[in-house]
């Protein structure tokens, strides 16, 4: 499955103070600075987005504030969205989000303790166009969505939580699946998955032990 990453911006949970001034006040933001956090460690993509968005933000922002980068990464991007839910709410915290960091708390993925209706989205870079896709291999038999709701599929994943998972899961429920699920093992430099060296017993993708 082709993960996807729906690349966002949320202010700091209901923005509290008003931010719309009369033409002859200072704009609200001027002299400020705005903390743009990134759910990953420095030089990934986010982290690249983010820094290139910063100077957008900077320059358009009535009153040209200052966006500094804060990377807070580790979790799958949870520890982050936990810093967000309990940041201040003036305006001056942000965050990059990405979609399977809003989807965890309705999969009950652990640690996942907030809510992501109380974040306030400013928007999203036009950053590629992906689309998820649920595969299934031609020695399971399944041709058709009639033959795989008739039947016990695996589904893998790298991990609960992961965004293969979230979407798997999602598809999954929606379209009323019977799946199993089993752990990709990915290995470096090249990423090859122990996948590519599975049995299938009964139609069903069995990992290898």
């Amino acid at each position: 499955m082709k993960k996807i990453q729906t690349f966002i911006l949320a202010l700091a949970a209901l923005v509290a103070a008003p931010m719309h001034t009369d033409a002859a006040q200072q704009p609200y933001f001027q002299g400020k600075t705005v903390t743009l956090q990134v759910g990953s460690g420095a030089g990934g993509r986010q982290d690249r987005i983010a820094r290139t968005l910063a100077k957008y933000l900077t320059k358009y922002t009535p009153g040209n504030p200052v966006f500094v980068i804060q990377n807070r990464s580790g979790g799958q991007g949870i520890p982050a969205m936990l810093n967000l839910s309990k940041g201040p709410v003036d305006g001056s915290f942000m965050s990059t989000v990405i979609s399977g960091f809003l989807e965890a708390p309705y999969f009950g993925v652990p640690g996942a303790n907030y809510d992501p209706r109380t974040f306030v989205y400013a928007g999203a870079p036009s950053t590629g166009k992906q689309r998820n896709v649920l595969v299934v291999h031609r020695q399971t038999g399944i041709k058709t969505l009639d033959d795989l709701k008739r039947r016990e599929a695996t589904l893998g994943a790298l991990r609960v939580g992961h965004r293969s998972y979230l979407y798997g899961r999602l598809i999954a429920e929606v379209l009323g699946l019977n799946v199993k699920w089993g752990w990709w093992v990915m290995t470096r430099p090249n990423f090859t998955s122990r996948w590519s060296k599975a049995r299938f017993k009964d139609g069903s993708m069995t990992p290898l032990p």
